[in-house]
């Protein structure tokens, strides 16, 4: 079995976020408050 981008991006819309992508977006909303 192939992993391509589109399968990993239907399995992440099917679980949710994983915990990285979470920690991403909060980083990156705490920067843009924080600047």
């Amino acid at each position: 079995m192939k992993f391509c981008p589109e399968n990993i991006q239907k399995r992440r819309e099917e679980l949710g976020m994983t915990r990285e992508e979470l920690a991403k977006k909060a980083g990156l909303s705490y920067n843009a408050i924080w600047r």
